[in-house]
Order: C-alpha cells, then structure tokens, then sequence
C-alpha cells in the first residue's frame, strides 16, 4: 500500500486557501471599491517571498509552496495596487 502524499496534499489545500482568501480582495480593487497602499503590499510581498526563497534553499519542500504562492498573489496585488491607483503616499510612519 502507497503511502499518502500528506505533505504534498495539505499545501495544495492551503494553496487553494489562499486563492479563496484573496480572490474577492483582488476582485474588489479591480472593481475600484479598493484603494490598498501601494507600498505596504510591495514591503509584505517582498518579505514573504524571501521568507520563500530561504525556505527553498533549506530543503523546504512543499511546505514552502503556500508561501511562495502567498509572495506572489502579495505582489501581483501591489503591481494591480498601482496600476489602478492605489494608495501610493508614504508618511514618516511607513
């Protein structure tokens, strides 16, 4: 008897977790209801698509999936951010 694939299975759940999660936020700004900071999605897309790359690099195997899939739909909401207007302003505070 094969065993199951758990590792595998559970990050292709939180996988299609996180595209439920976002979807109806990333629908939102492109129906213009939105107006997310610009720069506050590129700082979270960035640091958790490093987080990403270091679990890559210390054999993190489908574990790191999600995360890496979290840094990517992070960024592509600070791209889709900027392009339809977003917030962009930065204070003293950021």
């Amino acid at each position: 008897m094969e065993a199951v694939p758990y590792k595998e299975l559970l990050s292709i759940v939180a996988i299609a977790l996180t595209f439920l999660a976002t979807a109806p936020y990333i629908y939102s700004i492109l129906k213009g209801a939105t107006k997310p900071h610009v720069f506050s999605w590129v700082i979270w897309g960035t640091t958790t698509f490093v987080v990403f790359l270091a679990q890559l690099n210390n054999k993190g195997g489908a574990g790191a999936w999600p995360i890496g899939v979290s840094g990517v739909l992070t960024i592509f909401i600070a791209i889709l951010a900027f392009a339809k207007r977003g917030d962009v302003t930065i204070t003293k505070t950021d």
